[in-house]
């Protein structure tokens, strides 16, 4: 499914993952869509940080990244866990988009 044919396509969620796209150096279609070990971590913490930062549902980020809502809150959680246990790749990638949002 391509961005302009999704029914909550939010301009926040896109202009996001554009900022994902420039930290991870990946495009935005492979991370919606990849199923490479990279590319789904990366789907994996932005599913995280869009829900802690927009309170999009899990149905309307899965329905953009092409995922059921289930894998949306497993990927969420599995992202908060790393976090938890100062797993430093994930705790330096949200640090980078952080400040990637800022400017």
């Amino acid at each position: 499914i391509k961005e302009r044919d999704l029914k909550h396509s939010n301009k926040n969620m896109v202009s996001i993952l554009e900022k994902f796209s420039k930290v991870s150096g990946m495009n935005r279609e492979d991370i919606r869509s990849s199923r490479k070990r990279n590319e789904s971590w990366v789907r994996n913490v932005f599913c995280f940080y869009i829900r802690e930062n927009t309170g999009l549902s899990n149905l309307i980020i899965g329905e953009y990244l092409n995922m059921n809502r289930s894998s949306c809150s497993h990927a969420e959680r599995k992202i908060r866990e790393q976090i938890e246990s100062g797993y430093k790749p994930t705790i330096k990638f949200l640090d980078q988009i952080k400040q990637e949002m800022k400017s």
